[in-house]
């Protein structure tokens, strides 16, 4: 998990309380390691295939998705600010 200046988040487990996004799915990826899971593929995908002779001209580019919606800005398009809000209702579930 990354904060909103794309910066790592650093947690454990040895407590509860927030970040809860972050929390959890820290969480969630000791479970998976624990059971011989990997969940840092992403982190290798590029080195892989570039290391794989049969792909050609590999592009890399950096998405950033936001799974909990920032505070609102007077910058936001129309577009944003509906998307922020039902990024809002999905997590008041």
């Amino acid at each position: 998990m990354y904060d909103k200046d794309h910066r790592r988040i650093e947690i454990g487990t040895d407590e509860i309380g927030p970040p809860w996004w972050a929390r959890w799915m820290e969480f969630m990826r000791k479970a998976i390691k624990e059971i011989g899971g990997d969940v840092d593929a992403a982190t290798h995908l590029y080195d892989w295939v570039t290391a794989n002779p049969l792909f050609e001209d590999i592009v890399y580019r950096e998405f950033w998705l936001p799974v909990v919606a920032p505070p609102p800005s007077p910058d936001d398009s129309e577009f944003m600010i509906r998307f922020y809000a039902k990024m809002q209702e999905d997590v008041k579930v």
